[in-house]
C-alpha cells in the first residue's frame, strides 16, 4: 500500500462524492437524483450501485465486499477517495449538483458538435424535434441546478449571522466544538493532567485556576499506551471522578484505532451520540492516525478536519494528548512532534507540560496558543501528591522557551544572576559607571551582559561634565521615584 497514494485525496469531484458516500451512506437521501449514470468511469459506476444497495437492503457499508467487488487496489483506492473528507453535507450537495451540471453541459456540447458537423457537411441545420426537446430540457435543468446552487448553502452576508459568544468547556482553556492540544515529554504528566481534567468533568469540581465547574457530563478517554484496569481507573477513582460516566476503548475490539479511515470515524460519531459527551481525549493522538503522514501539515490537516468537524456538529471538546520532538533550539510552539503548522494550525488553544529544573515533583502548565481567550490564560504549576493534583497560579511569568531550549536556559540564568547582581550594587543609590564595570569584570559579567540586563530593568543613566571630563551614573529606577 502507497501511504503517498493515499495522501493524495480525491482527485476529481465524482470521487470527492463517492468518499462523502462512504463516510456516511445517509447523504444518499438528499440526492436521490443521483444514479450510477452521472459517473464516468466504469470503477465509479460500479462503486455507486454497491454502495446504493448495501445501504438499501442492509443500511450499512461493508468496505471489505466493495474491495472484493473493486478488485486489485480496490483498498487503496477506497482510502485514498475518503482522505481528507468531512462527514458534512454542505460540499457533498455542490459537489452533486456541480456534478450534474457537468454532464449536462457535456451533453449539450455533444449535440452542438453533431450539428455543427452536419451544417459543415450539408449546409443544412436538422435538429429534428427530439433533439430540440432534448436540448430544451437540458437547458431546463441547467437553469434548475444554477438555481440549486444559489441556494442555502451559497454565500451571505455576515450581517445575517448572528454574533455568538465562545462556548467553553474550562474557561479560557478548553474551547468546545475545537482541538486542543497538550504536549509534553514522557512521564511529565499529561495522563494525570487530563484524567484530573475528567474527573473535574464527572463530577462539576471547579477547574484547576478556581473557575466554577459545568454540568457533570460524560467523557469519551480513548488510549492504547495505558492500561485501562491498572492505569486509567485507579487514578481517575483517586482523583475523585465518577467511574460511570468515563468510557474508554472495550479492549477485545480496535474498530477505533484507525480514525482516518471512514470506517472508524462512522463507529466514533456512533459512539458520540450514543454516549451524548463533552469531551473526547485521544491519548496520545498519534496512536489514532493510522497510515496517516504525522510529519506533512496537509496530511496532518486533512485527518483533523473530520474530527473537528465532529466535535462541532455535536458541540464536544476535543483534547489531543502529543509528546514533544527532539528539536530543542526551537521555539516551544514548534516543539510538538509532527508537523507544527498541522496540529498547531488546526488547534485553537495549546498547552505545555514540563518539569521544573530544581524541584523535579513540580510541573508547569503554560498556554502556548490560545486564539479564542481573551488574552493568555493564566499558568498553572502542579504536584501530584497522594494521588490528587494540587494547583497553584504562577506568579512570575514563565518563558517556556527558555525551560525547554538549554542554550536559551543557560543565557536565562546568566540574566537572571546578573540583574540578582545589578540590583546589590545599586540598592544603595546611584553609582559610577566606571566603578560598576571595573566589579562586573572581577564577578567576570561580560560588558555587554551588563549593558543588556540594564536595559531589561531599567536603570536610570545620566551623565555630567563633557568629553573627557565627562562621568555616568547608574541608579535604579525605585531610587528615582
Amino acid at each position: 500500500m502507497n501511504d503517498n497514494e493515499i495522501e493524495k485525496g480525491p482527485q476529481t469531484r465524482s470521487e470527492r462524492i463517492l468518499g462523502s458516500l462512504l463516510l456516511n451512506p445517509e447523504l444518499l437521501n438528499s440526492a436521490e437524483s443521483l444514479c450510477d449514470k452521472d459517473f464516468s468511469s466504469e470503477r465509479e459506476r460500479k462503486l455507486f450501485v454497491e454502495i446504493s444497495n448495501q445501504w438499501e437492503n442492509y443500511r450499512k457499508i461493508d468496505e471489505l465486499s466493495l474491495c472484493k467487488a473493486l478488485g486489485n487496489g480496490g483498498l487503496t483506492y477506497l482510502q485514498r477517495i475518503q482522505y481528507g473528507l468531512a462527514p458534512g453535507n454542505n460540499s457533498f450537495i455542490i459537489d452533486v449538483t456541480g456534478l450534474k451540471k457537468e454532464n449536462q453541459s457535456k451533453r449539450f456540447l455533444s449535440l452542438a458538435e453533431e450539428e455543427l458537423r452536419l451544417y459543415r457537411n450539408t449546409g443544412q441545420v436538422s435538429l429534428e424535434k427530439e433533439k430540440r426537446l432534448e436540448i430544451k430540457k437540458i437547458l431546463e435543468q441547467l437553469d434548475a441546478l444554477d438555481g440549486s446552487l444559489s441556494g442555502p448553502s451559497s454565500t451571505i452576508p455576515i450581517s445575517k449571522i448572528k454574533a455568538e459568544p465562545i462556548n467553553w468547556l474550562w474557561p479560557n482553556y478548553i474551547p468546545m466544538g475545537r482541538a486542543t492540544l497538550i504536549s509534553g515529554d514522557p512521564g511529565v504528566g499529561k495522563t494525570f493532567f487530563a484524567l484530573d481534567i475528567c474527573a473535574r468533568l464527572t463530577t462539576g469540581e471547579p477547574w484547576p485556576d478556581g473557575a466554577p465547574g459545568t454540568e457533570p457530563a460524560n467523557i469519551l478517554y480513548l488510549t492504547v499506551e495505558d492500561g485501562a484496569a491498572d492505569t486509567i481507573r485507579p487514578r481517575f477513582e483517586a482523583l475523585g471522578g465518577k467511574v460511570d460516566k468515563l468510557f474508554v476503548l472495550d479492549t477485545e475490539k480496535n474498530d477505533l484505532l484507525d480514525l482516518g479511515s471512514g470506517d472508524c470515524l462512522r463507529r466514533l460519531e456512533k459512539e458520540v451520540k450514543q454516549l451524548d459527551i463533552k469531551l473526547l481525549v485521544l491519548d496520545p493522538i498519534l496512536d489514532f492516525c493510522g497510515r496517516v503522514n504525522s510529519n506533512s501539515a496537509e496530511a496532518v490537516r486533512c485527518f483533523l478536519n473530520p474530527l473537528i468537524g465532529l466535535a462541532r456538529e455535536y458541540n464536544f471538546a476535543l483534547l489531543l494528548i502529543a509528546h514533544l520532538n527532539k528539536a530543542e533550539s526551537q521555539s516551544a510552539i514548534y516543539r510538538t512532534g509532527g508537523s507544527a503548522s498541522g496540529w498547531m494550525g488546526k488547534c485553537r488553544a495549546a498547552f505545555l507540560i514540563f518539569r521544573d529544573q530544581e524541584d523535579r515533583k513540580k510541573r508547569y502548565f503554560l498556554p502556548i496558543k490560545a486564539n479564542l481567550a481573551p488574552g493568555d490564560p493564566p499558568q498553572l504549576e502542579f504536584r501530584i501528591q497522594d494521588g490528587r493534583l494540587v494547583y497553584e497560579k504562577v506568579d512570575d511569568f514563565l518563558d517556556p522557551d527558555s525551560y525547554l531550549n538549554p542554550q536559551l536556559r543557560i543565557v536565562q540564568e546568566e540574566t537572571d544572576f546578573v540583574k540578582h547582581w545589578l540590583r546589590e550594587q545599586l540598592a544603595h543609590g546611584e553609582k559610577e559607571l566606571k566603578e560598576l564595570k571595573k566589579e562586573a569584570s572581577e564577578a567576570k559579567i561580560p560588558e555587554r551582559t551588563l549593558f543588556r540586563v540594564s536595559e531589561k530593568i531599567g536603570v536610570i543613566k545620566r551623565t555630567e561634565g563633557f568629553g573627557r571630563f565627562k562621568t555616568s551614573f547608574w541608579s535604579l529606577p525605585e531610587a528615582k521615584k
